[in-house]
């Protein structure tokens, strides 16, 4: 089995406190690839403005070209576009799964073997969730004690393994990185598109620094993002699969209750699966009486 795994790295005078963190998740990929035993995985960078210095395991991908001030002038950050990012993995990652993950997302080191355990067992994608511990950890050299801890579970889309034959339909529009949405556009995508995708929630695969769940954010920017989101969602056939989606099979309304709870999915959407879903049988079951008046 051959992974490739694609992250979006930061410079250092970008983001500062972004940069440190990211530090720890390059050196927890090296160290998990080096574990990795069941295949082999390659590990890819992509920035703005140049290649990723200082890390010889891991591959540069050409420069970003377009942020997304291209599309919101107005907008106070350049912050990179995930098409772009899922472009570059298409044209220069050959694989036969691709990881994406946010680059503040750190691995155990078992997480390329236990995502190629999952995938043999039949699961054609993987979406994981990330524990949060404490902002207090926050060297590379405190690697062993946030593996230690515990954590906290988080319910944000922020690691994703899929087959790269998905990026011919997938399209995220002008999504940032850093806003809200981007998780959620790319679950609807791999949730609606894999034939067997698996929801882990709460694997203990990947950590995440700071406990807090939902930072302030940008409100033009996550208007955009917003509004983004709703184009493609035009496009992706998520009514049809949302059983593949999270707590969807689970009895109602303790499915109901699950999609309330979660703030990456809407309980709008789940009303809406519901009502088109009745619809459907409805018409069935009435076609199904008028055609045993053919007997």
């Amino acid at each position: 089995m051959k992974l490739g795994h694609i992250i979006n790295t930061v410079k250092v005078e970008e983001n500062p406190n972004l940069f440190s963190l990211q530090e720890i998740t390059l050196k927890s990929m090296v160290d998990a690839k080096a574990f990795f035993k069941q295949g082999k995985v390659d590990l890819f960078a992509i920035q703005e403005g140049g290649t990723l210095l200082g890390h010889t395991e891991i591959n540069s991908l050409p420069s970003l070209q377009q942020s997304v001030k291209d599309f919101l002038p107005d907008a106070t950050k350049p912050l990179p576009l995930i098409q772009e990012i899922l472009d570059a993995a298409k044209d220069h990652i050959p694989c036969d799964y691709l990881v994406y993950t946010n680059c503040d997302i750190i691995l155990t080191p078992h997480f390329y073997e236990s995502v190629a355990y999952y995938l043999k067992k039949g699961h054609d994608a993987l979406v994981i969730n990330r524990q949060r511990v404490t902002i207090t950890l926050d060297r590379v050299d405190d690697l062993p004690a946030i593996f230690a801890d515990k954590g906290m579970i988080h319910p944000g889309f922020d690691c994703f393994v899929f087959s790269p034959d998905l990026l011919r339909s997938m399209d995220m529009d002008s999504i940032c990185l850093g806003i809200p949405f981007i998780g959620v556009g790319l679950a609807h995508w791999v949730f609606s598109l894999s034939e067997n995708p698996l929801f882990l929630p709460n694997a203990n695969l990947t950590r995440h620094i700071g406990l807090e769940v939902m930072p302030p954010v940008d409100p033009v920017l996550y208007k955009h993002n917003r509004q983004a989101f709703n184009r493609i969602k035009k496009a992706i056939p998520w009514k049809e699969n949302l059983h593949k989606f999270p707590y969807a099979l689970r009895p109602f309304p303790k499915n109901l209750w699950r999609w309330g709870l979660n703030p990456s999915l809407s309980t709008r959407d789940f009303f809406e699966w519901k009502l088109w879903n009745w619809r459907r049988k409805l018409g069935f079951s009435l076609n199904q009486k008028r055609w045993n008046q053919l007997k």
